[in-house]
């Protein structure tokens, strides 16, 4: 085992417990659909959430060579997941009361998890940036790309507008993760890909 096996078994098992957390409370959502009120905000926040423990995950794998193991990746590692698990322990209510508003749950507990996720994001980006493993150009068109969405997720009031800026977080998302699949799926020799 690699010194980066070893420590990406511990961020692994801290991102598989948040992905744990994320689907525990769809389940629970699902479990209740007929006596609760549903709306938009809250899945697509558990959606959101989940998309970015699998970039994280991916960007992990993409960057083992250039990550070094020593005690403070471990601490910062666990701070992180550790954090991300926090985000996905709230995106769903535990207790499901007959009436509950998951939309009225979501505009209690999106400051903590967009908080969470945008502090992810761009603290990323943003080590990225200083270890020169992202080009200047690069970081500014994120920014620029997702700074509104994050903005109007947060702070927003109408629930369209909010909604609207949690799907374009989600399809961003996507589009990075995607090409960046793309790109690790053609490190791998073609012999094994077939």
């Amino acid at each position: 085992m690699s010194p980066f096996e070893f420590a990406f078994a511990l961020f692994g098992l801290l991102l598989g417990l948040c992905i744990a957390e994320v689907f525990g409370g769809l389940g629970r959502v699902f479990e209740s659909r007929e006596r609760i009120k549903l709306g938009w905000l809250t899945p697509l926040l558990g959606i959101l959430v989940l998309n970015d423990l699998l970039s994280y995950w991916t960007y992990l794998w993409e960057k083992r060579a250039s990550i070094p193991v020593n005690a403070l990746t471990l601490l910062f590692g666990t701070a992180f997941a550790g954090a991300y698990y926090l985000a996905a322990y709230v995106v769903f209510p535990r207790e499901l009361k007959p009436e509950a508003d998951l939309n009225a749950h979501f505009f209690r507990v999106r400051g903590m998890v967009l908080g969470i996720s945008a502090a992810g994001f761009y603290g990323v980006a943003l080590l990225l940036l200083v270890t020169r493993q992202l080009p200047l150009q690069e970081f500014v068109l994120t920014a620029v790309l997702f700074t509104p969405a994050y903005g109007a997720s947060l702070f927003a009031k109408r629930k369209s507008l909010v909604a609207a800026s949690l799907a374009l977080l989600i399809v961003l998302n996507l589009v990075g993760a995607l090409s960046h699949t793309v790109d690790l799926y053609s490190q791998f020799p073609a012999r094994t890909r077939g």
